[in-house]
């Protein structure tokens, strides 16, 4: 007896994401091969995250563009200069089409959800950076403390290390849900900027980029600096300086030391009280 089953669209997108994810950390952590393969990955999961998680298509139609971000995906790290580098990218997209096949056959696939997460098209992001500019003064996704004018004394600047303790920021999370906050849009200096589920969000600088973060009400504003620095302003701010929120801040190291002008920052041995 036949089996008209067919695997559910969010389960065959949430286990290709899943997929790739784990396999860029495990490639990231030990790659010997000749050429960096996670740069492939890397390409082939920001490719299968433009499409938008609420309105996938079906199963059958989204196998195939699956398949073909797997044959199709590029990026300025996936060009290769030999035929050695060339093999090397071609095994690890002809594997993951493979497990998109695989999966796409498995009527009972099954899923842990990995949480919103979409690459906006470049009308979204020009529009994104234009609303972070008019409201918060984000010149060249770059804020405070970083802009050469005065930072306002109603932003609050921390350490950038503290948002890598997850209990910290957590916090930030918590306290962006009690604000209303549902999804939020991350503005990434490498200009691949996205929409993510706040349960997603960290405000840390990584991968090399800064990075701003927003939600649609414009409300509140993260800012992280690659100079170890995590900035907020507006309701967030105002939250974070409440007494109920001192596992963010240890009062006995809240100075004001970010070139002599007038920020809440934490000191450290470099910038000491």
């Amino acid at each position: 007896m036949r089996d008209d089953r067919r695997v559910e669209p969010q389960a065959l997108h949430d286990t290709a994401r899943r997929y790739l994810t784990d396999r860029y950390a495990e490639l990231w952590a030990d790659d010997s091969r000749p050429f960096p393969r996670y740069h492939v990955v890397n390409a082939m999961l920001a490719e299968i995250e433009r499409l938008d998680a609420d309105d996938l298509p079906p199963a059958p139609e989204l196998a195939v563009l699956l398949r073909r971000a797997a044959f199709e995906a590029d990026s300025l790290f996936t060009r290769p200069s030999d035929e050695t580098q060339a093999q090397a990218m071609a095994d690890e997209r002809g594997l993951f089409a493979t497990r998109v096949r695989d999966w796409a056959a498995q009527p009972d696939l099954h899923a842990e959800p990995v949480g919103y997460r979409r690459v906006l098209t470049k009308d979204e992001s020009t529009e994104w950076r234009e609303r972070v500019e008019i409201r918060w003064g984000v010149a060249n996704l770059v804020w405070y403390p970083m802009l050469f004018s005065d930072v306002p004394r109603d932003v609050l600047i921390v350490q950038g290390s503290t948002m890598w303790e997850e209990p910290k920021a957590e916090l930030i999370r918590q306290l962006l849900r009690e604000l209303g906050a549902q999804r939020v849009i991350e503005l990434r200096e490498g200009g691949q900027d996205l929409a993510i589920e706040l349960s997603l969000m960290a405000p840390r600088y990584y991968g090399g980029e800064e990075a701003v973060w927003v939600d649609e009400s414009l409300a509140w504003i993260a800012y992280a600096s690659h100079e170890d620095t995590v900035a907020f302003g507006g309701t967030l701010a105002d939250r974070l300086r409440l007494p109920s929120n001192e596992l963010l801040l240890d009062e006995s190291r809240d100075y004001r030391y970010w070139n002599g002008r007038h920020a809440d920052v934490v000191a450290d041995d470099e910038h000491p009280a």
